[in-house]
């Protein structure tokens, strides 16, 4: 991976969302990114192919972390989302995608990132491993 892109090496053709465009030129190579509330996980993708960046992200949708753990992408989610309940969307990933690597925060809801920081912290730190 080319840890040296020049920002604008990053087209337009790599995705049509002009405000992550401008935020991947934004970020340095080779810098640590966390996407807080990183849907589908287009900016990290992004990110680590065009700046080499080591992405981590946390999403509340089963769809987004769907994509994201699709993509090869670290993902975090919580068990106690009552939007999106863990048993129904989370919990299922082990069973539904290859390779798929699971960090449960027992009793993290929405707003895991700010709830149990010290948790979410640690299973980042815990990617890089």
């Amino acid at each position: 991976m080319n840890l040296n892109v020049p920002p604008h090496a990053v087209r337009s053709a790599d995705t049509s969302r002009v405000d992550l465009l401008l935020i991947a030129e934004m970020v340095t190579s080779g810098a640590r990114v966390l996407d807080i509330g990183c849907g589908d996980g287009t900016l990290l993708r992004l990110l680590a192919a065009k700046r080499g960046v080591d992405a981590r992200g946390i999403e509340l949708s089963q769809a987004g972390v769907n994509s994201c753990v699709a993509q090869g992408l670290a993902v975090i989610q919580g068990d106690a989302d009552r939007v999106l309940p863990y048993d129904k969307t989370g919990a299922r990933l082990p069973g539904l995608i290859k390779d798929v690597r699971l960090v449960t925060v027992e009793g993290g809801p929405h707003a895991i990132a700010w709830t149990h920081a010290d948790q979410v912290n640690r299973a980042l730190l815990g990617f890089l491993d």
